[in-house]
């Protein structure tokens, strides 16, 4: 089933994503699923199936990228507008001397790509020459420190 249907699954995938990295995240989840659930399907039925829940996996992954993108963008709004003027320019410096101090140059490169220039993970890699999935763990080590750093200094 695998070897008969993962070629179209991904190009199926790549044509809805647009990433390689996502199509084939999407393929093997779908197949993950398939292997979980077991549904009762008949050879003939299979090939199609397996294509609308790739489909339905893209969309699925778009939504919830949206989702996230939006939540984050409203939480950080919420949060920085109920600080005054001075408030802000101090977490910023704050912010800045702690990106500085605690974050490796290629965590800096990458939060500047991705924060200030604001290009998307894919973008980051191609500027950087790494993988979408290695600016996911920068971006990931590099808040999780930051938000430890910035804890720390407050108490």
């Amino acid at each position: 089933m695998f070897k008969d249907n993962y070629r179209l699954m991904y190009r199926l995938a790549f044509s809805i994503l647009e990433d390689p990295d996502l199509a084939k995240d999407a393929v093997q989840q779908v197949f993950a699923r398939v292997w979980q659930n077991k549904p009762d399907l008949s050879l003939e039925n299979i090939k199609g199936y397996l294509l609308a829940a790739t489909k339905n996996r893209c969309v699925n992954m778009i939504r919830d990228k949206a989702r996230r993108k939006n939540h984050d963008k409203h939480i950080r709004e919420s949060l920085y507008d109920n600080l005054d003027k001075s408030h802000k320019d101090e977490l910023m410096v704050e912010l800045y001397r702690a990106i500085s101090s605690e974050l490796t140059e290629q965590d800096q490169r990458v939060i500047f790509l991705h924060y200030d220039m604001d290009l998307t993970y894919k973008e980051t890699a191609n500027a950087l020459g790494i993988s979408p999935s290695a600016v996911n763990k920068h971006i990931t080590n590099s808040l999780e420190k930051l938000r430890k750093t910035l804890k720390d200094k407050e108490r």
